[in-house]
């Protein structure tokens, strides 16, 4: 959110399952933003992230178009 592509985030945790389990969607205005966050800021956010918490998370992307 601190980079302004996003709009807004929502955390979810996962219930069907006995494990700490979290999904976070990121919703952008358009997928022009969205492309921008990936080749400019997530790099570098990535990075630290990993940096942080390296094999103890496991993360996953899916992009999603309204229809």
């Amino acid at each position: 959110m601190g980079a302004g592509k996003f709009e807004r985030a929502r955390r979810y945790k996962v219930v069907e399952e006995a494990s700490n389990k979290y999904v976070t969607f990121y919703e952008s205005k358009d997928m022009e933003l969205f492309k921008r966050y990936i080749e400019g800021p997530a790099k570098q956010l990535r990075e630290e992230y990993n940096q942080m918490f390296g094999s103890k998370t496991k993360i996953s992307r899916i992009v999603l178009v309204e229809i």
